[in-house]
């Protein structure tokens, strides 16, 4: 039997620069955070609070998706061509190929700058066929694996020997047949991530929660309603905690939870906006 054979994925160019970047970003949020932490809770403090969430998220996006890039792999059997990218595995059936491109196809595909660092990875469409691209360079700097529907574009350090060994498992036929497409680990193909209801009761009372401490922050001089404000968000990240703990056996306790968590928190606005 052929062993399956790996290919690591050409270095990302400047890679060392956005490791530098991505380590500043960082440090840069602990800053921000402890000066944060020192300021009078008002207005202005909710405000550069909130912009250093997304801030965080930009760089927990950008961080996960250089490590991704530093880590892409590309391993070849039988059955297909496998595309390890974080924390999922994009498959490409060897039914799905029947020609090569080497580098200097043009492509009329531009990177996308809100997937930066990984601007080349990804799904477009190219003409009638779907173009799954999974590289550390430019697209015209790629190698291309086309069929009648769909092509698959990979950045190969070694990309001759890549297909040579694509093309032996050809010749020796696939021992089951694959389905194109992501394979994401167990933990991300959980129901919970399919569950509308839970989902929504827990952006509810995210969002709720936001609110209150805006509402909170423009009354920096009224103390029990920073109070009332503290107990509520401990009650909120108790239910959420009780919850994740309870819904895999009692998914209708954990919902119920969720739910009066974020309708506490909605009882709790009104109040203030209707009160005197």
């Amino acid at each position: 039997m052929t062993p399956v054979r790996t290919f690591e994925a050409a270095p990302l160019p400047k890679r060392n620069t956005l490791g530098v970047l991505a380590l500043l970003w960082g440090l840069g949020l602990l800053l921000g955070a402890r000066l944060l932490l020192t300021r009078p809770f008002d207005l202005t403090t909710y405000g550069l609070g909130l912009l250093w969430g997304l801030l965080f998220l930009a760089w927990v996006l950008f961080t996960y998706r250089l490590w991704a890039l530093s880590r892409l792999t590309y391993w070849v059997d039988r059955n297909g061509l496998y595309v390890r990218w974080g924390w999922s595995t994009f498959v490409f059936p060897m039914t799905a190929m029947d020609t090569v491109h080497e580098p200097g196809l043009p492509v009329p595909v531009r990177g996308r700058w809100w997937d930066w660092p990984a601007r080349y990875v990804g799904t477009w469409q190219w003409g009638d066929k779907r173009l799954h691209l999974y590289s550390t360079l430019p697209p015209e700097r790629a190698w291309y694996l086309c069929g009648p529907q769909a092509c698959l574009g990979i950045s190969p350090r070694e990309g001759r020997a890549l297909v040579e060994a694509l093309n032996r498992r050809r010749r020796l036929g696939p021992t089951r047949l694959l389905s194109e497409g992501r394979v994401y680990p167990r933990w991300l193909r959980a129901r919970f991530w399919q569950d509308s209801p839970a989902l929504a009761f827990l952006a509810a009372g995210l969002l709720l929660l936001l609110l209150l401490w805006g509402e909170v922050a423009a009354r920096p001089a009224i103390a029990p309603v920073h109070r009332t404000a503290r107990v509520a968000t401990l009650i909120l990240g108790g239910d959420w905690l009780l919850g994740a703990r309870l819904y895999r056996r009692e998914r209708v306790l954990a919902l119920t939870l969720w739910g009066a968590g974020a309708m506490l928190l909605a009882v709790l606005l009104i109040h203030l906006w209707t009160g005197s």
